[in-house]
């Protein structure tokens, strides 16, 4: 999951059959805990985005929710391009222990973080918190 203007993201763990509410939960968890209630949010067309539950969660927090089209996918383009960058890093990261490919996503999620973004030439990090990580 990323934030659209910082480029940050978040690793989060999951797995495809998480219901509606598994989602939310995770959702409150790192997004909300750690940003405040998004004005807008862009997801694809998975049936637990397009849910009443889901729906109902989007309209009590005052957020609008954007679907991607199934002809425009790259409406989510962003998300989909950090997916790709985070199996990347989980094959480069765990080559020889890929079942334990989910306990290297904090550290993945650091580098990604402080690591400049081609699009805004800074750290997503640094464009967030506005202040460089302390490293040692």
């Amino acid at each position: 999951m990323g934030l659209k203007f910082f480029k940050i993201g978040h690793f989060i763990r999951t797995h495809t059959t998480a219901c509606t509410e598994e989602t939310t939960q995770l959702f409150v968890r790192y997004i909300i805990s750690h940003h405040g209630i998004p004005t807008t949010l862009i997801s694809n067309r998975d049936p637990k985005f397009t849910s009443k539950f889901w729906k109902e969660v989007m309209s009590l927090l005052g957020t609008k929710l954007a679907m991607s089209s199934a002809y425009h996918p790259q409406t989510d383009g962003q998300t989909e391009h950090l997916n790709q960058i985070v199996q990347q890093l989980i094959r480069a990261a765990c080559k020889d222990e890929i079942s334990k490919w989910d306990l290297h996503l904090p550290v993945l999620e650091f580098a990604y973080n402080t690591a400049s973004h081609a699009a805004t030439g800074q750290m997503p990090f640094f464009l967030f918190y506005g202040c460089i990580p302390p490293t040692a």
